[in-house]
């Protein structure tokens, strides 16, 4: 059920941007981990779904969603791919593919024109 009347604060759209980030990169890993005996459509499109929240939210917050995005990736390889050999941290990159990602957005634009407050 969608409440028109609820207003999320910016604070609350970044705790979002995380969650959603956090799925979408976890379970790309599960999908990848697991790719040589079980390739699930259900859990691609939940990838798919959570990146489409995550550039919902940048469109209203901006590129600092880009480095959520960044710091999340990074954590994942400090907490887990800093084990990983080299190629397979590379392979697994490529399927989140943040380059064409950036290239795919459209530029962001302000929602609010300047001066305007919440």
């Amino acid at each position: 059920m969608e409440m028109s009347e609820f207003v999320p604060t910016s604070g609350e759209l970044l705790v979002l941007a995380e969650h959603w980030t956090d799925v979408a990169i976890h379970r790309t890993y599960a999908e990848w981990a697991g790719a040589s005996f079980l390739v699930s459509t259900h859990h691609w499109r939940r990838i798919y779904f959570a990146w489409r929240r995550v550039y919902r939210i940048r469109a209203f917050l901006g590129e600092v969603i880009d480095q959520v995005i960044d710091d999340r990736i990074k954590e994942f390889h400090d907490k887990d791919g800093a084990h990983w050999d080299p190629a397979n941290w590379q392979q697994f990159l490529c399927l989140i593919d943040r380059e064409s990602q950036k290239k795919c957005l459209a530029p962001v634009e302000p929602v609010f024109p300047r001066g305007e407050r919440i």
